[in-house]
């Protein structure tokens, strides 16, 4: 189940699509798996859902701010009523909730599901709303049967908030291609992917970019609050391909396309999911200092030109500016921080964190 509208790119949406696929191609070990979720152009179903995958939509969502952006929940009472119908008319042996405390479809399943519940909490960060409403939704928290984190940071967040143990950590995953990356192009490409806000740092890349020589490609990526005021101030520069909103089965192609992806954010960040869907491919990343953009790359190598990730200080164009110059200018040294990355999200495979999840539906459904 996802309370965020699996039409609205987000990596809570994306990692829910790609463990329920996963988890579909095992009907000897998990039978069948139905997906919940809000989706705003239901009744079509979302293109990048695996065919095995049963789809519920519980209807559409508006944008709602938190934790610096403004995540797309469910807020109509019909989607309480649908996920409450599907949850107890269907024969499930496990519900597993991400993000349970979310508005309305991770409260709705709390209620009312008849199943013992696996919530898995993704948010790094509190603030006051967050924090008030743990404490009046913690005993509704109790029952969820096993709790999971995706970090550290995304344990602190929802221990301090519910006031609860979350004993398990099972990182995000990645699809990881069988194929060798394809060729780049000759022209150095830099992209950026993510929410056009504040948060997310698409500023400080821009401002970056002005301090890069010639020659050098930016790729933005989908959309957001900022995107017009952006493109006001940048749009006279040819190098900046604005792309609009990509669908997720385009993604893999294009972070594939770049030399270099770029996630310039400035905090929230639990795990970077974005990250590993880069090195996944064998694109080189440059991100910004956060912990929970450490955990993504993995323990530090034993030398420094081995490291999956470039990270540079958040909100510091200059410093931004000077790794993209440095690793474009060193193939030999992008090439090894790209190979790097590629294994690094080999040891975080989605096939690995299915394993794990399986694991613990077993100790959830267990009496």
């Amino acid at each position: 189940m996802s309370p965020y509208d699996l039409a609205v790119p987000g990596g809570v949406q994306t990692q829910v699509v790609a463990l329920a696929a996963e988890l579909a191609e095992r009907p000897e070990e998990i039978g069948s798996v139905t997906l919940i979720a809000p989706f705003k152009r239901e009744p079509v179903r979302p293109p990048e859902l695996a065919g095995g995958v049963g789809f519920r939509p519980v209807g559409g969502s508006i944008a709602v701010p938190a934790n610096g952006s403004r995540s797309p929940v469910a807020l109509s009472p019909l989607a309480w009523t649908r996920t409450a119908s599907v949850l107890r008319g269907g024969a499930f042996d496990v519900v597993h909730v991400h993000e349970p405390m979310a508005p309305l479809v991770g409260l709705a399943a709390c209620v009312s599901s008849r199943a013992p519940l696996v919530g898995t909490f993704h948010r790094a960060g509190t603030d006051r709303l967050y924090a008030v409403e743990g404490r009046l939704l913690r005993r509704l928290a109790e029952r969820v049967r096993v709790r999971v984190a995706v970090s550290d940071e995304a344990r602190a967040t929802a221990e301090e908030m519910l006031g609860l143990d979350v004993p398990h950590i099972v990182p995000n995953g990645v699809a990881v291609p069988a194929e060798p990356p394809a060729p780049k192009t000759d022209l150095p490409t830099v992209l950026f992917l993510g929410r056009h806000e504040e948060r997310k740092g698409l500023a400080v890349l821009l401002e970056a970019s002005t301090m890069v020589g010639p020659g050098v490609r930016f790729l933005v990526a989908n959309e957001g609050p900022q995107t017009e005021s952006l493109r006001r101030r940048y749009g006279h520069d040819r190098r900046i391909e604005w792309l609009g909103l990509v669908e997720e089965a385009k993604k893999p192609a294009l972070f594939s396309s770049a030399h270099l992806y770029c996630s310039p954010a400035l905090g929230g960040e639990s795990f970077g999911v974005v990250l590993l869907e880069a090195m996944a491919v064998g694109t080189a990343v440059v991100a910004s200092d956060l912990p929970g953009y450490r955990r993504a790359a993995g323990p530090p190598p034993v030398q420094d030109a081995s490291q999956p990730v470039v990270f540079v200080p958040p909100g510091d164009p200059v410093a931004l500016a000077s790794a993209i110059e440095g690793l474009l200018g060193d193939k030999d040294r992008l090439a090894a921080v790209a190979a790097s990355g590629r294994r690094r999200a080999a040891e975080l495979s989605v096939r690995k964190v299915a394993d794990a999840y399986v694991q613990l539906y077993r100790s959830a459904s267990r009496p």
